[in-house]
């Protein structure tokens, strides 16, 4: 019988043999026995892999279990590895259903590499903000964070709904457009909305939609503006200050002074939410002068008042002044007090209670028994001296006439045929001619 011959750590020596020969591929050899021929073993086991130790120029077969990251089915020369989305913690793990999805047990992260385990992951592989990671993450741009959302940190699997008064371009494959995104800086956090703008609270909606747009900066409409940043809806935009204008949507200050010969209001109980939009509002609250109707917003200065540069409201002639409606031309506003006409002599302009609300007429004939000159604003602004009388409508008295007298001041004639309506004044009434001092001689005898 063969004597027994040992051999060192990763030899064999059949049986029968006096020869060590190097272990073989995915086999592992113990340190031989004194009394032991034959030292050569079975394949590695399940969960552990055949190493390669070097010494020198020889190579020795040892075996090994198999280490984090990785598993080792029965026979293994090396250890197989958990692939890019997965990781595995454990040791001595057998088959691939070791290797866990990083993102099931740990969201938020993500594995690049193969055979990777938790503690070199936890502090190098965090999704970057502006995207979130969920199952199988190899990235940390795994996926972007759609327009209207936000993630301003590390390691998130979700992304945060954009809060009213911001807009949130998500990641950076994200971009918008120069009308709906004044500031195209590509942000993680979430931007305040610009002046002239507002922005409502994100209502997602898919690229290209209705809903998608209005996760960007939508713009004040025209008679408005958006004096402050940070709007959060359609009605903080402002309506378009009083005597001012706003034709600009995104406008973050009215446009300018309504003009000369116009006004511009916002006050209207009721209305709108929009001021003028232009310096020349069409608007005309009076009657027969083929103009829109738009009082909400100002318009053409009223018969009866001026307007000047800037105004909200009009300003009525004052007394002794009026403005008559041509209506043979278009229809003009007076700009400034100066436009106003004069009243004529002989009539009077008694000026008006209301503010806004001028004359379009003299107020009437100067009465009986007086005289009235230019620009009066009484019936009765002088009274016809002893020697003199007034009819209706004077700019002055008249002598009495050869062979008549008359020894009072004020005294009218007694003619029943005077007008007694000034033509086009709407604020006439008939002048009582009656019960008057009368002191003439119809007949001519002094």
């Amino acid at each position: 019988m063969t004597s027994a011959y040992a051999c060192p750590a990763g030899y064999f020596s059949p049986p029968g043999s006096q020869t060590c020969f190097m272990c073989q591929i995915g086999f592992y050899c113990d340190t031989g026995s004194q009394v032991a021929l034959a030292t050569y073993e079975a394949t590695s086991s399940a969960g552990y892999f055949t190493k390669i130790i070097q010494l020198g120029t020889t190579q020795l077969y040892q075996s090994g279990i198999c280490p984090q990251g990785y598993y080792c089915p029965q026979g293994a020369f090396f250890p197989v590895p958990c692939p890019p989305g997965t990781f595995n913690d454990l040791t001595g793990q057998s088959t691939s259903a070791a290797c866990l999805v990083i993102g099931t047990v740990h969201p938020g992260y993500y594995t690049d590499k193969p055979g990777m385990y938790w503690a070199i992951i936890q502090n190098s592989n965090k999704c970057a903000p502006g995207y979130f990671c969920t199952g199988a993450a190899k990235s940390a741009y795994d996926q972007p964070c759609p327009v209207g959302t936000y993630t301003a940190t590390e390691a998130q699997s979700a992304c945060v709904t954009c809060p009213a008064g911001y807009y949130c371009l998500g990641g950076a494959n994200n971009a918008c457009t120069a009308q709906n995104c004044p500031y195209p800086t590509l942000s993680y956090w979430p931007i305040i909305c610009p002046a002239g703008f507002f922005c409502e609270a994100s209502v997602g909606g898919a690229v290209g939609s209705a809903n998608y747009f209005k996760n960007f900066p939508q713009p004040c409409p025209k008679g408005t503006y958006g004096g402050s940043v940070g709007l959060q809806n359609i009605n903080q935009c402002t309506k378009c200050d009083p005597g001012s204008y706003c034709a600009e949507v995104g406008a973050k200050a009215p446009t300018g002074k309504c003009d000369a010969g116009f006004y511009c209001v916002n006050t209207v109980p009721g209305t709108s939410n929009i001021g003028a939009t232009n310096p020349e509002p069409a608007a005309q609250a009076f009657p027969n002068d083929n103009l829109p109707v738009d009082a909400t917003i100002g318009g053409p200065c009223p018969v009866g008042g001026y307007c000047e540069a800037g105004s909200f409201q009009p300003k009525a002639c004052p007394g002794g002044f009026y403005h008559l409606r041509d209506t043979t031309i278009p229809y003009i506003g007076l700009k400034t007090i100066f436009d106003c006409t004069v009243c004529p002599p002989g009539s009077y302009c008694a000026g008006t209670v209301s503010a806004t609300a001028g004359q379009g007429a003299p107020s009437g004939y100067c009465e009986a028994g007086f005289f009235c000159l230019a620009q009066s604003t009484v019936i009765d602004q002088y009274p016809s001296p002893p020697g003199s009388y007034s009819r209706p409508g004077s700019s002055g008295s008249t002598q009495c006439e050869v062979g008549t007298f008359n020894i009072f001041w004020h005294e009218p004639d007694t003619n029943p045929n005077w007008p007694t309506v000034y033509p086009g004044s709407a604020a006439a009434s008939p002048i009582n001619l009656t019960n008057q001092d009368i002191f003439y001689d119809p007949q001519g005898v002094v």
